[in-house]
Formats: C-alpha cells, structure tokens, sequence
C-alpha cells in the first residue's frame, strides 16, 4: 500500500536526516550552513591540520584496536569454557555473561572510574584500555555464543574418532565455524569502542583524550563545520566497519539481533 511507503520514507527520515544534515554541513562552503554556497573541502583541511583531533584520532584507534583484541579473546575462551561445563553451569554462565549488556554504560564507568584508583591505576590509557574491555567484552561474547550455538557436536566426535586430539579439533573443527562470530565479534567491538563517549569521557586523562570526547568539548564550546567534517569522518569509518561485520558474519549477527539460534545441523 502506498502509505506504508510513505510511513517508512518519514522513518527513515526521521531517522537519517540529523545525519545528512552534518554531512552537508561538512562540504558546504558556508561556515554558517545557512545557505548552500557550493561544495568544498576546506573543513576537512581544517579539522584534520589539528594536532590535537589526529593525536586524538590516534588515541582511539590504538584503544579500539587493542579493546577488540583483547574482548574478542576474552569472549572466545569464556564461550568455550562454558562449551566444557555443565548444563546448569552453562546456563548460569550464559545468563550472566549476556546480563551485562542492558547494564547501563554509566553505571559501570561510573564502578570502574571509582574502582581503578583504590588500585593505583591511574585514569589515562591502561584505564580506558580496561574499561573498554570489561564493557565490550559481553558484545563479543553475545556474538560468539550465538554462533557456537549452532555448533554441530557430530563434527568434534567425528574429530575425535579419527585420532584427532582435543587441541587439534579445537584449531581444525571448532575455530573455523566459529570464525564468522569471531569476525563479527572483533570489528563490532573495535566499532563500539572507537565511537564510545561515556567510559572514555570518564576515564580518559587529559593527555589520553579519546576523539568522541575531545569532539564532545569542541560542540560545548562552540559549533563549526570542522565539527562536521569530523563526524562526517567518524560515521563513515563506522559504516564501513559495520557493513564488513555484517558480511563476515550475517548469520550470527542476524540470529544475536532476533534472539535465534539455529543449529547448521542439516
């Protein structure tokens, strides 16, 4: 019906023109953008000579890098240690774990920037480093645990009648079908890491500024296209990290989003 069509085009505007506006803001050679005065890229210029947005940028791109590895690597030895226990146990786990994300982000950086310091962490990199970790660590694991779900245990006896060892059927067998969830798993916390506000605003020093939050004290001060154009940047890196977890790992990402776990028995 055509109001459906209509009613989906107000979503998605709904939805993306905050979006398209700064993007437009970012090439538009007003300063202003209140009016198109012609395409440019001068606010990129501008923005990216900034010795404090590129130290920035390369602050978050060390941190997500080194967040995702670490979650990834965490998620995947939980997921295959609750693979070993038993079903109560397994359970247990499992709730526990896929708890921890509809825990408020500002609650645990709130926990975590209190916590660091009775240890003698002081707030800068080794925190952020940690923060990060212990909040995407629970994304990762969601990711992983949907794919190992669907598992097919035929294949790791099979494995094992042949003369294959437990480490050897773990590198041969399991890793491989999990490697989608585990791809999946890495780029969406390296994504979730990058764009992060609120634990890095909390537990970054003032030499260690993340660049959502150094973009953050820009906006409080002021508004200008540079602004833009560093968004604009952000939410392009992020869609393409985005549209290579959903390739690498469609079927996890698809069944972690509904809540299914189909086994590729069949």
């Amino acid at each position: 019906m055509k109001w459906t069509h209509w009613w989906l085009g107000l979503i998605v505007l709904f939805l993306y023109a905050p979006l398209a506006r700064v993007g437009l803001n970012s090439i538009n050679a007003n300063p202003t953008g209140a009016s198109f005065d012609g395409l440019t890229a001068q606010w990129y210029r501008t923005a990216w000579a900034d010795v404090t947005m590129r130290e920035s940028l390369r602050t978050s791109l060390l941190l997500a890098t080194i967040a995702a590895i670490v979650s990834t690597l965490l998620a995947l030895g939980a997921v295959l240690g609750a693979r070993l226990s038993g079903p109560r146990v397994r359970a247990g786990s499992r709730a526990l774990m896929t708890s921890r994300v509809v825990m408020p982000e500002v609650v645990l950086a709130v926990g975590i920037a209190i916590m660091l310091p009775l240890l003698g962490i002081p707030l800068g990199l080794g925190a952020l480093v940690i923060g990060h970790v212990v909040f995407q660590t629970a994304f990762a694991i969601v990711l992983i645990e949907t794919r190992a779900a669907g598992l097919d245990a035929r294949l790791e006896d099979a494995a094992a009648d042949l003369g294959a060892t437990p480490l050897r059927t773990l590198w041969r067998v399991i890793l491989p079908d999990l490697a989608p969830g585990i791809g999946a798993a890495s780029l969406l916390t390296f994504l979730f890491s990058f764009d992060d506000v609120v634990m890095s605003r909390l537990l970054s020093s003032p030499d260690t500024p993340t660049l959502p939050v150094t973009v953050l004290s820009l906006i409080s001060r002021r508004n200008s296209p540079e602004i833009d154009a560093i968004g604009t940047t952000v939410l392009a890196v992020g869609l393409v990290v985005f549209i290579a977890a959903a390739l690498i790992g469609r079927t996890t990402l698809t069944e972690a989003l509904t809540g299914n776990s189909r086994g590729r028995q069949g």
